[in-house]
């Protein structure tokens, strides 16, 4: 039975009035395209990046072509200009300075993924820089440089020798000073870099998990042997602390047993199960202490905003349908948000079971997530605006995921030799797990053999 696909919904309410919970989807044309990012400029225009792709144009072993089209709104999401492509690349995020200039910023330019040597802008480019596009008229104009590691300080050697390229955070904060910070990985180190000129210039000192056992351990164990920047989201408390949320593997947190820390279990293949870890800095962002898990595993893509004195909004994305398990109360994927309360000792309290905002959820719980993004922005004129992205999947294929047909090899194949993912790496593996098996189907081969579609949305709404 379908759910209510009105938005938002308030669940389980307590302290919320749902009647004045407030909002409604904004119209955009979207065709074929995830991961948005948006800005909020003066006057109630609206600049929105989508991440267009063209199935289509794709050649056999090759994974989809796909770029970045730029569209612009000048009242607040009611019209859309035509998009235009925009020459970034990678995974960006925007960025809004309290100047309103846009900050773009490729944060997740992956040299094994896009291949070692990949030219871009005219020179090869080997994963050992992010791309920084600039913005001061609203998105209309775009000045590029580069954050390389000739920024970062050296006393230690680099070791790069897991993973060559430098990672970036998902987000930058400004500070009281009118600084603005951004995190950075590289080899095996992560760095904060700060600008005190609007983001044309940067500085970078290295940061420490030392004082931190959690993290430490983190550090030494973790799979992927670099720094714990990538998908990282700076933020600050009501009462002034720094603050980060990072999206890590949890279950190398499991084996250190922590109080109240919630494991996703077995590995299914899949990276949609990992976890966000709270983390605080007392020294402005040089150090940084554990300060526990937040929610609970597949919860990811995280946004925070002040709301007064004592509270934040955090919007996330939950990638994955919860497992009961979990006691999460709306099992289904999509983007969530929840309040979070600042007591006078500091501690930051949430309650996931109770005043649960859905934004988005129709993403068919038989697939797996379609991206979600929803960085929440405040708007100028009150009120908040929450750009996502979900999966359309017809009901023929949401039969073929729910019957589990996409097990039978036959089918598998018959799917991924009818699309442009004939990789071997994409090959019917009769030892893989179920999760990875019906991801590689319904994530690739389902976009040509069931017309499955990535779209974007955007919501408007109010806490009241």
């Amino acid at each position: 039975m379908p759910h209510d696909l009105s938005y938002p919904k308030v669940i389980n309410p307590l302290r919320l009035d749902p009647a004045r919970v407030t909002g409604e989807v904004l119209p955009f044309a979207s065709q074929y395209d995830n991961k948005p990012c948006l800005s909020c400029q003066p006057g109630g225009g609206l600049v929105l990046l989508t991440n267009h792709r063209h199935v289509e144009f794709a050649q056999h072993g090759q994974e989809w072509t796909f770029h970045w089209v730029l569209y612009h709104s000048p009242d607040g999401g009611r019209t859309w200009g035509k998009g235009c492509h925009a020459p970034f690349f990678g995974e960006p995020f925007f960025y809004t300075t309290p100047r309103h200039t846009i900050l773009c910023v490729s944060a997740d330019l992956d040299p094994v993924a896009q291949g070692v040597g990949t030219t871009y802008g005219g020179a090869d480019y080997g994963g050992r820089y992010l791309v920084l596009n600039r913005s001061v008229d609203g998105g209309h104009h775009w000045a590029r440089s580069q954050l390389t590691p000739e920024l970062l300080p050296d006393p230690e050697r680099f070791d790069t020798s897991a993973y060559p390229g430098m990672l970036g955070a998902y987000d930058m904060l400004a500070m009281p000073d009118g600084s603005l910070l951004y995190g950075v990985c590289y080899g095996n180190g992560d760095f904060m870099l700060r600008s005190a000129d609007d983001g044309r210039t940067w500085t970078a000192q290295r940061m420490s998990y030392a004082d931190s056992p959690e993290l430490s351990y983190y550090f030494e164990h973790g799979p992927y042997h670099r720094g714990l920047m990538e998908e990282n989201v700076f933020f600050r408390t009501p009462a002034g602390r720094l603050m980060r949320l990072a999206r890590l593997e949890g279950r190398v947190f499991a084996d250190l047993n922590l109080p109240g820390f919630v494991s996703p279990g077995p590995h299914s293949g899949i990276d949609q199960d990992e976890c966000l870890i709270l983390m605080e800095s007392l020294d402005d962002g040089v150090s940084w202490h554990y300060r526990g898990q937040f929610g609970v595993p597949g919860m990811m893509y995280p946004s925070v905003l002040p709301l007064d004195d004592r509270r934040l909004l955090v919007t996330y994305t939950l990638r994955m349908v919860p497992k009961e398990e979990y006691g999460y109360p709306w099992p289904h994927m999509g983007v969530h948000a929840t309040v979070v309360e600042e007591d006078g000792t500091g501690r930051l309290h949430w309650d996931l079971q109770h005043d649960l905002v859905v934004i988005d959820d129709r993403t068919p719980d038989v697939g797996t997530s379609g991206g979600g993004f929803g960085k929440t922005l405040a708007v100028p004129a009150g009120g908040f605006i929450t750009p996502y992205s979900y999966r359309y999947m017809p009901a023929d294929l949401q039969t073929i995921l729910r019957e589990e047909r996409y097990l039978d090899p036959a089918v598998y194949e018959a799917a991924r030799l009818a699309s442009p993912f004939d990789h071997p790496r994409f090959v019917f593996d009769p030892g893989a797990s179920k999760a990875l098996t019906r991801h590689h189907f319904a994530d690739y081969f389902a976009h040509e053999t069931h017309r499955a579609r990535e779209l974007t949305g955007l919501l408007r709404w109010s806490l009241g």
